[in-house]
C-alpha cells in the first residue's frame, strides 16, 4: 500500500508511538501495538472524555445526531461488561464528535 510518505517521517512518527507506549517494536517483523494497560486507561480516559466532551460542546451537532449519540450511549452502557466491547457502536460515537466542529485541534481532519 502506498501512502506517498517517505519511510524517515513515518519511522519517526512510529518511534514517538514507541516513546509513548502505544507501540513495541519488533526486530525483523516492524511495530506491534502494545496491549492496553488498565493503569494507562485509568489514567486516560478521563483526559480523552474531557476533550469529546469539549468537541461535543465546541460543535453544532444536528437534534438528530445528539439523539443517535444518546441511543449509542445508552446502547453502549448496557453491554454486558463481561462480553465483547461494542466497538462498532462505540466507532460511530466518535465519528459524530469528530464530525460535528471545526476545530482543527479536536478534528486534523478539517480543512485549513
Amino acid at each position: 500500500m502506498d501512502l506517498g510518505v517517505s519511510r524517515t517521517p513515518l519511522r519517526e512518527a512510529l518511534l514517538v508511538l514507541e516513546q509513548d507506549g502505544l507501540l513495541a517494536s519488533q526486530p525483523h517483523r516492524g511495530f506491534m501495538v502494545t496491549p492496553r494497560d488498565e493503569e494507562r486507561a485509568l489514567e486516560l480516559d478521563p483526559l480523552i472524555g474531557a476533550l469529546e466532551a469539549l468537541a461535543v460542546r465546541s460543535g453544532q451537532p444536528s437534534p438528530g445526531e445528539l439523539d443517535e449519540m444518546d441511543r449509542l450511549a445508552e446502547q453502549i452502557r448496557s453491554t454486558d461488561p463481561a462480553s465483547e466491547y461494542p466497538h462498532g457502536l462505540s466507532q460511530r460515537w466518535h465519528e459524530i464528535v469528530s464530525g460535528a466542529h471545526t476545530n482543527r485541534a479536536l478534528n486534523p481532519s478539517c480543512a485549513a
